[in-house]
């Protein structure tokens, strides 16, 4: 992909009047051009170990209820996190401050700038499911369907999680157990602002709100 971009930028019909090619013009272009390379060299680096660079995490749930970010939270790798798809300077800068001498000023670019690369591990995403699992179940979705895949480009890989939550459990009724006189009046009569009501789907995290 990469030495497709730059063949294409290179090969880009550039007889534009001067007076339509500021400075800045020429200058964008290089680094444009320079950050293609530098990323390809770096994305090149991955492929020579034997790994994947896990470039995207996508999650897709069949249940309205249920937040893909929060999902997401479960996932044991993240992507790289870079916000230019086509260069990734930040991988670019972590591998080259890596290299010779280390000063403050390649120790500061690095964890200021710089993206550690995340080797795609597919051993994790059996253990991320696991994850997405127990948090379903505490939503009330007790039989889920979980199923992950991976795509592969060149050194880039890509990883999708699809849901199928199932039908969730509901709560059909509620009872309490207070010994305590004076206690229970007091429950009862601050009931009107409880979390929990009949008919709606079991909650864990709601149980343990309502319990605080």
């Amino acid at each position: 992909m990469c030495s497709d971009f730059v063949a294409f930028w290179v090969s880009l019909p550039l007889h534009i009047p001067d007076r339509l090619k500021p400075a800045w013009f020429h200058i964008a272009l290089l680094f444009l051009l320079s950050a293609a390379l530098l990323s390809c060299s770096s994305q090149k680096k991955v492929q020579r170990r034997g790994g994947y660079l896990l470039v995207k995490n996508t999650v897709k749930v069949d249940h309205p209820s249920i937040p893909v970010e929060e999902v997401e939270g479960f996932i044991q790798q993240k992507a790289n996190p870079e916000k230019l798809s086509l260069f990734r300077p930040g991988l670019f800068i972590y591998e080259a401050t890596l290299h010779g001498k280390q000063s403050k000023l390649k120790k500061r670019l690095r964890e200021k700038w710089g993206k550690a690369p995340v080797i795609l591990d597919t051993n994790l995403a059996a253990r991320s499911e696991y994850n997405i699992r127990l948090y379903l179940q505490n939503k009330g979705f007790y039989h889920p369907a979980i199923h992950h895949e991976f795509r592969y480009k060149r050194a880039l890989a890509t990883a999708t999680y699809r849901i199928e939550t199932g039908k969730p459990y509901v709560i059909h009724s509620l009872q309490y157990d207070i010994p305590d006189s004076l206690l229970r009046s007091y429950f009862f009569s601050d009931t009107a602002f409880s979390l929990i009501r009949r008919g709606m789907p079991f909650d864990t995290y709601l149980m343990d709100d309502e319990r605080d």
